[in-house]
């Protein structure tokens, strides 16, 4: 097998671990990877370190507090984000970011779209979030186990305690 110098194309495509989180339990891994230029990727690894899931266009990442979930945060895609820009479009007009929720014993996972915002109980595996324009200002409050989801109307701000499944709003 002959040997070969790196090209710029090489370089290009080479992808460099720029977020990289380890399970409270130590039983899972997470990393994101990205290229100088384009679409960002997670991947998740178990204990023995085989890669049982992976992710595009992820922004934020993070373990729930029990290490039972991976909370992912997705943009759109980088060409698609470019293209509205060019047509000079207003923020109100780009798309919004995603929420995954993946299990990580249960190797399922559920999307909430049009995420605004979202901030997650460090006592319990909950999470309370919000949706779509700045006008709607519903608070969703979800329990990751079952899915069950609590809305409430017309919320300026919340906050979940510290060491506390105590959320105020």
């Amino acid at each position: 097998e002959s040997k070969r110098a790196m090209t710029v194309d090489d370089l290009v495509a080479w992808k460099r671990i720029t977020s990289q989180l380890i399970s409270n339990d130590g039983k899972w891994v997470a990393c994101k990877m990205e290229p100088w230029r384009g679409d960002t990727e997670a991947k998740v690894y178990n204990s023995k370190g085989k890669e049982i899931a992976s992710f595009m266009f992820v922004d934020k990442m993070e373990f729930t507090t029990s290490s039972g979930y991976l909370l992912i945060t997705q943009k759109a895609p980088l060409d698609t984000l470019e293209s509205l820009k060019l047509k000079k479009k207003k923020p109100e007009q780009m798309p919004m970011d995603q929420l995954v929720i993946y299990e990580l014993a249960g190797n399922q996972q559920n999307a909430i779209d049009s995420l605004k915002a979202y901030k997650r109980s460090e006592a319990a595996d909950w999470i309370a979030y919000q949706r779509g324009a700045k006008a709607d200002s519903a608070l969703y409050v979800c329990c990751l186990k079952d899915m069950d989801i609590v809305s409430f109307p017309a919320v300026a701000d919340y906050q979940f305690a510290k060491d506390k499944n105590i959320l105020y709003y």
